[in-house]
């Protein structure tokens, strides 16, 4: 790993107040991967390995997706960076660790939305509808994926669960550098923020506010505003879609609702209900378009 720069950051926000350890690198194979590494070769000491520390980088080598696809960063074009959440060890643990992702999605949409005016010809709420959460773990800005969000559960220690949350966000990618027609970045999308460099500090804010307040309710999202904010911008509900499990399973249908535990439900065709915990998900057409 390259030599690291641990500083202080003090969040603003709805977070304000909270201070976390930010251990920036001028290069990683993966943040994730950095981070466990460091957790694993310090035992998992909370002194050591703090709430909430955070790993970034501009330069990522071998990032990971989800089932362990490649996920390009090429240097100083594509934000990355992993944090360090810890958990009771009890009931709740489960809970939270399936909202993870998806406040992550919503924490990114936040910062995006905050840090970029609306463009000319926008009204406020178009503005805010051109970015959406995909269920689980992607951010889209005009149906196009600009930031992909993957956690990892570490392991107990002392009476606490810890994981790691990863989030990669295309930052300057020209259209040309993007990695398949499904992809976008900030600056494509004419969605970059006048100061990039306030992206990771105001994304980390509104995740730990949301965090927060799972915490706060003991992991029930409908109660901490979570599963209705997800509901009003999530990009996967109400339309047709495909999802292949991790089973192997495709299943294909109507995504009718989130449940409380941030499952997908999908109707499928033969009008059976099926909550889809992981899974591959693509939209096929709206269901207004049938």
């Amino acid at each position: 790993m390259s030599t690291p720069a641990i500083t202080q950051l003090l969040l603003g926000g709805r977070a304000a107040g909270t201070e976390l350890r930010l251990i920036s690198v001028p290069e990683a194979t993966s943040t994730n991967d950095v981070l466990a590494d460091i957790w694993e070769r310090t035992g998992g000491e909370a002194s050591q390995n703090p709430e909430l520390s955070t790993l970034v980088t501009y330069a990522q080598t071998a990032g990971v997706g989800r089932h362990g696809r490649e996920w390009i960063s090429p240097r100083g074009k594509c934000l990355a960076a992993s944090t360090l959440v810890r958990l009771p060890d009890d009931e709740r643990a489960p809970r939270i660790l399936g909202w993870l992702p998806l406040i992550a999605g919503l924490a990114l949409r936040s910062a995006i939305l905050e840090l970029v005016p609306p463009a000319p010809g926008f009204r406020p709420d178009e503005h805010a509808a051109r970015v959406e959460v995909k269920w689980p773990n992607d951010v889209q800005i005009d149906g196009k994926k600009v930031a992909g969000i993957l956690g990892r559960v570490l392991g107990n220690r002392d009476g606490e669960l810890s994981c790691i949350l990863g989030t990669g966000v295309n930052i300057t990618l020209l259209a040309d550098e993007l990695p398949t027609p499904q992809a976008t970045s900030l600056a494509v999308s004419g969605m970059l923020p006048p100061h990039p460099a306030e992206l990771l500090p105001a994304y980390l804010a509104e995740f730990v506010a949301r965090l927060d307040a799972l915490r706060a309710t003991g992991g029930d999202a409908v109660a901490s505003g979570a599963h209705a904010e997800l509901n009003d911008v999530c990009s996967t509900l109400r339309t047709r879609v495909t999802a292949t499990l991790p089973s192997g399973e495709v299943v294909q249908g109507f995504a009718t609702e989130l449940t409380p535990e941030g499952h997908l439900v999908i109707r499928g065709d033969n009008g059976e209900t099926k909550a889809v915990a992981a899974g591959d998900v693509e939209r096929v057409r709206p269901e207004n378009g049938a």
